[in-house]
């Protein structure tokens, strides 16, 4: 496993322990779990986005802006 792969690994959150297991896998299979752990992770930022605008179009327009802020990264 290579600095790059350990790093992405990292930035989804995978856990030292699992990444240390997961030194087992061949080159080709940890790029794959990697490529499809940041497509999981975009599908759930998007998730969140819609979800996010769906409460805020309930909200008062008045209380919209302090909420967006108060959930927003």
């Amino acid at each position: 496993m290579n600095d790059d792969q350990r790093a992405a690994l990292r930035q989804a959150s995978v856990p030292d322990a699992d990444i240390d297991a997961l030194t087992a896998l061949d080159a080709v299979a940890l790029d794959c779990l990697i490529e499809h752990l940041e497509r999981a992770q975009d599908w759930q930022a998007r998730e969140l986005r819609a979800a996010m605008d769906g409460m805020l179009d309930a909200m008062p327009r008045l209380l919209r802006g302090p909420v967006k802020k108060l959930f927003e990264r």
